[in-house]
Formats: C-alpha cells, sequence, structure tokens
C-alpha cells in the first residue's frame, strides 16, 4: 500500500514539472543602459563641461542605446511565438520615470523589438517607427529622498551592528576618499557619489588619479555594500517598489479578467528600482547595484492543459561586456514555476497604494492612525461646548422672563 502511495506521488509530481505552459503576459522591469556620471566628486577634473558631448551629467552614451536596443533584439528572438510581430498599441504600453536617459532606453528597446512593416513604413531609407512611452506617475516610482519614513528607517540602518562593523572595516579607504575626493563626511551609503564617477571614467579610458588606481576595487565593492544597505530592511524595498508590484499584479488580474490583449508591459527605471524589486521578491540571498540595462522579467503563464495560471521570474543581470542572459529565479516560498494563487499571496504584503500615508514617519504614523478618532472626539467636546453654552443662556432667559411676570403680578 506504501509502495502505491508512492508511486501515485511521483506520478502526480512527473506531471506537476512536466506541465507545458505559454505565455499569456511578459512584464519587464529594467534598468537604463550606461550613461554619463549623475555626480561627481568636488576634486574631480572631469566635472559636468567634460560630458558636455553627451549632454552632460546623467545622459544616455551610445553604449547604453546600443545596450537596449540589442536587449529588444534579443526579445524578439525569445519570444517571437508570442509577441506581435509589429506595433499593436493593444498589445504593447510602456512606462518610464521622467529621466532623459529612461526613456531614450524604452525608446532604443522598442525600435529593435517592433520594427515598421507594411503600412507603418513611413520612410524607406529609416527602419524604425515612434513607438509611445508614457511617463509613470507617483504611485508607481517612489522618490526615496521624498519618502521621510525611508529617511527615518535610513537613520536606524546606519546604527546596527552590521553597518558600524562594515564601515569600519572599510575605513581606510573612506579616510583616503574624504581626504582626496573634497567630501568630508562618506560612509558606505554615501561613497557611491564618488564609486559612480570613477567607474564610469574608468568605462571611457579615462585617467585616473593615483588613489583612486590604488582603491579602486574597494570602492567599487562598496558601492555593492551600499546597495544592500539601501533596502537593508524589506520595508525600505517596499517603499521602493511596492508601487510596481502593484502595478504588476493589477496587470495580470485584468489579462485574465477582461482577456485583455496586452502581451507587454515595459517599465523603463533606475537601478534602486531593480534593487528594490529583487530585494522584495527576495530573488537574490546578497543585494549588489544592478549592472546597466539589468532586468527583472516576469512571465504570466497559462497551463495548455487546465485554467491554471502560473508566474515566472527571470532575472537579466550581465555586466557590459557579457552576452544577455536570462536566470531563472525562485520568489522566496515559491517554486520557480510559481502557481498564481501563491504568487498573488505571497506579494500581498508587498504592495503599496497610498505612498503618502506609507511614507509617514513612525511616530507621526501613529497618530495618522488614531486622527479620526481624536476627530470624533474634538468634535463631540465642541457640540457638548456649544449645546452646554445655549442652554446656559437659554435657562438665563428664561429666569428673566419669570421675574418678570412675578414682577407684574
Amino acid at each position: 500500500m506504501k509502495k502505491l502511495g508512492v508511486l501515485i506521488f511521483v506520478c502526480l509530481l512527473t506531471e506537476i514539472l512536466a506541465e507545458e505552459t505559454g505565455v499569456e503576459l511578459l512584464q519587464i522591469v529594467f534598468r537604463h543602459g550606461a550613461r554619463t556620471p549623475v555626480v561627481t566628486y568636488p576634486n574631480d577634473k572631469y566635472q559636468e563641461s567634460y560630458w558636455k558631448n553627451y549632454g552632460g551629467f546623467g545622459q544616455l552614451t551610445p553604449t547604453g542605446m546600443q545596450q537596449h536596443y540589442e536587449f529588444g533584439q534579443f526579445m524578439r528572438q525569445r519570444y517571437s511565438d508570442f509577441l506581435n510581430e509589429s506595433y499593436n498599441r493593444e498589445r504593447v504600453f510602456a512606462i518610464s520615470t521622467d529621466f532623459d536617459r529612461t526613456l531614450m532606453s524604452a525608446y532604443s528597446f522598442l525600435a529593435s523589438l517592433y520594427k515598421p512593416e507594411g503600412e507603418q513604413i513611413w520612410n524607406k531609407n529609416v527602419s524604425w517607427q515612434p513607438i509611445p512611452v508614457h511617463i509613470g506617475d507617483s504611485k508607481v516610482f517612489l522618490v526615496q529622498e521624498n519618502c521621510p519614513r525611508y529617511q527615518e528607517l535610513t537613520s536606524e540602518v546606519v546604527k546596527t551592528p552590521e553597518f558600524v562593523e562594515l564601515n569600519n572595516k572599510y575605513k581606510p579607504v573612506l579616510d583616503i576618499a574624504n581626504k582626496e575626493s573634497g567630501f568630508t563626511d562618506l560612509d558606505l551609503l554615501k561613497l557611491w557619489k564618488v564609486a559612480d564617477a570613477v567607474t564610469i571614467e574608468k568605462m571611457f579610458n579615462l585617467s585616473l588619479p593615483d588613489w583612486v588606481n590604488k582603491y579602486y576595487n574597494e570602492i567599487k565593492k562598496s558601492q555593492d555594500l551600499g546597495f544592500n544597505f539601501d533596502y537593508f530592511y524589506t520595508e525600505m524595498a517596499k517603499l521602493a517598489a511596492g508601487g510596481i508590484v502593484n502595478e504588476m499584479r493589477k496587470n495580470i488580474e485584468k489579462k485574465i479578467q477582461t482577456n485583455s490583449a496586452q502581451q507587454l508591459f515595459l517599465i523603463s527605471s533606475h537601478d534602486t528600482y531593480v534593487a528594490s524589486l529583487t530585494k522584495l521578491l527576495n530573488l537574490t540571498s546578497h543585494l549588489k547595484q544592478p549592472p546597466f540595462a539589468s532586468s527583472v522579467i516576469l512571465e504570466l503563464r497559462k497551463s495548455k492543459t487546465s485554467s491554471q495560471y502560473y508566474v515566472q521570474v527571470y532575472l537579466k543581470n550581465n555586466t557590459l561586456d557579457e552576452m544577455i542572459d536570462f536566470k531563472e529565479v525562485n520568489i522566496y516560498g515559491c517554486e520557480k514555476l510559481c502557481p498564481l494563487e501563491d504568487f498573488m499571496r505571497i506579494t500581498d504584503s508587498m504592495v503599496i497604494t497610498d505612498y503618502a500615508k506609507e511614507c509617514v514617519k513612525k511616530n507621526t504614523k501613529i497618530n495618522l492612525y488614531n486622527l479620526t478618532f481624536i476627530s470624533a472626539v474634538v468634535f463631540a467636546l465642541v457640540i457638548s461646548f456649544v449645546v452646554s453654552v445655549f442652554s446656559i443662556i437659554s435657562c438665563r432667559y428664561s429666569l428673566k422672563r419669570f421675574q418678570y411676570r412675578q414682577g407684574d403680578l
């Protein structure tokens, strides 16, 4: 009897593992491509004027454009049996943060994914067509610097034993960086201002100061450590990526409930969103700075033999000199081919729909939650006061009338 039970279990397991599924919806969250530095250190000889040929600080470079163009080609080949061959506005929707580099990355990606065909060809010499990219609102993209709760958590992170220990370990690097860079308050969370600049300058084969060359590996590693502490608490990752998770869940629900024609939902963003989403979904044991053009890819899949839906997640985190590749990853607490109901249950606590409420500092948040009760008490006291005053006035008026009548008698 036991052997029969084991045999049945093995057969069922084999059937589950071998179940064929097809892609129903593809959602991609990517970081923009390679760019110029967004900031540099005061003593850097390559200030913003040096990058004027690229448009200044924070601008997408030709390398960054190429990265996303090739990414689009890769996705066209990988999902050729799923995606429309030509652009159809009902099947693809793209949003971006309001930055040149993210908008241009999305345009570059879409340019290779949907080349014009037939009536879409408007110029025989140009194999390109404009595809709209919409600016995502604050319900999707949180600016961490504008979130008091995130800043409060950051203040707590720098007091943790883990941060203090690593910050002390890197003190020699921090001391030399503070001495040579022109900054005076660098720690592991702030050293990125130097790391970002020197990393990109090295990509451009620019000459670097001796102190940077000597400590370059440590400076670069500190950038990864900084990202780990940027989202040290899960709540920090939720504050950054909770809006994106909410958007993805809504897209899934819409696809299933309305049989929407949409095939692709694209989010062009930054390393902070890719990193926080990776942390929130628990896709890696140790968070690092996502490379340029890295991405989180979420597939909604449906069984070909039943009505069961699944979610499958991939990471694309190749560096500039590596071939584009996907790594299939587990959402914590679920299989790689995650049943949709499990995915929705796991991500229930990750969703943010009201950033104004979530970003209130902890102590202030308590007052906010009690605001309705406090308002009711204040209102009741005001009403009681008004009634009391009215009663006193009425009594005094009645007393005067009674005394007046007594005088007449």
